[in-house]
């Protein structure tokens, strides 16, 4: 099996990068600095999608945008998808409608399409390969907003300022993302948690032996509907991912609480596969992530961090394959690599929905992305 790292081993990563690492530019080694993997996959996974990862680049990545100020807890639906429509330019980025929500309204998803890479290696060895396709998908709970705007930002990103860094220039030349940035409209116009039915639509995905939470009632967070899937919102979803089966990772973009929360949670992932050699290397991929997030973000955001000395978010997951009703277990058992991925909404010592907090939220997606690619690329990770 590939050697994971403790817990413990994770906090003493944090505690010397946060010491060895007083600037931002000098976290370039540690993005270079790789886990050492013992082992080889000796069986073909059923998430290998056989993917062209292309040229993986090694630095940290960081917002590119001069202004952070769209996004609150009341901007509504709307002023979203328009923010989103400004993106769209008919060539990279283009809108398509996925179907009607609860109430009524359309949803849409936004999709992303980089040129075809060239065979910038042998072409034999790259012929076969599959093109980097990954789904993104956010506002299943409504007062969640900060994971809409880091997404929001990450892509505006991509749309405009992909010269200005490497991550944004591989991403360009390499990925085809899709984004559904409103999954629950009326969660997200009433700031709430369910639907317009009293629907938790991140306990509604039609797993395998989907149940109800017994004594769960319409409007109570833990109702996830009389069956699974029975939802308009999970229907169009789902349609889109049965369209998009060539794609490798499905993100499920959360917050962590509607509020302000503490260091140790500003990025929780939680793991969803089951035992098998891709969890293996998404374990590595999360504690690297978390190792290189902490201290980027006590060098970029020091007061509102505090000087709280704990890493910037946990993972967990032991038990989710077989939780009823989560996008990412119905995600997993139809073959993509998935994960709940929750940022936050507001750091603990500055309000929520602060620039820096959609700027943050914005990083952490780009850098778990990036980080995912090399080592599933192939990357060999050593620790400093």
């Amino acid at each position: 099996m590939i050697r994971r790292f403790t817990y413990l081993t994770i906090i003493a990563m944090v505690l010397f990068q946060t010491v060895s690492c007083s600037f931002l530019d000098e976290l370039a080694y540690l993005t270079l600095s790789p886990f050492e993997q013992d082992s080889e996959k000796n069986e073909v996974s059923p998430y290998d999608k056989n993917v062209d990862f292309g040229f993986v680049p090694s630095t940290y990545y960081t917002g590119q945008q001069d202004d952070y100020s769209f996004g609150n807890a009341s901007t509504s639906v709307q002023e979203i998808y328009g923010h989103f429509d400004r993106l769209a330019d008919g060539s990279y980025m283009t809108r398509e409608g996925i179907g009607n929500a609860s109430d009524g309204s359309r949803m849409y998803m936004y999709r992303l399409t980089s040129p075809t890479p060239s065979f910038t290696g042998s072409a034999s060895s790259r012929r076969d390969k599959t093109k980097l396709k990954i789904i993104i998908i956010c506002g299943q709970h409504g007062f969640e907003k900060s994971s809409i705007y880091g997404t929001y930002y990450f892509v505006r990103d991509l749309k405009e300022r992909y010269m200005e860094h490497e991550v944004l220039k591989y991403f360009r030349q390499y990925a085809d993302f899709i984004i559904i940035p409103c999954a629950n409209p009326y969660g997200i116009d009433n700031q709430i948690y369910v639907n317009a039915n009293g629907v938790n639509l991140n306990r509604n995905w039609p797993v395998e032996n989907w149940t109800s939470v017994e004594g769960a009632k319409a409007g109570q967070s833990e109702f996830g509907g009389y069956s699974g899937g029975d939802q308009p919102e999970v229907k169009n979803i789902t349609r889109v991912l049965e369209e998009n089966k060539d794609a490798l990772l499905v993100l499920d973009f959360h917050t962590n609480g509607s509020g302000c929360v503490e260091k140790g949670r500003l990025n929780w992932i939680s793991m969803t596969l089951p035992d098998d050699y891709y969890r293996n290397l998404l374990i590595d991929v999360g504690n690297y992530h978390l190792c290189n997030i902490s201290s980027a973000f006590e060098a970029m955001y020091p007061s509102e961090i505090g000087d709280e000395t704990t890493i910037c978010g946990y993972m967990d997951g032991s038990d989710h394959f077989s939780r009823t009703g989560y996008l990412s277990t119905y995600a997993a058992q139809q073959n993509f690599l998935s994960l709940t991925f929750e940022g936050f909404n507001g750091f603990p010592n500055s309000p929520a929905y602060s620039d820096n907090v959609k700027k943050a939220n914005c990083e952490l997606l780009g850098n778990y992305l990036v980080v995912m690619c090399g080592v599933l690329g192939g990357v060999t990770y050593q620790t400093p």
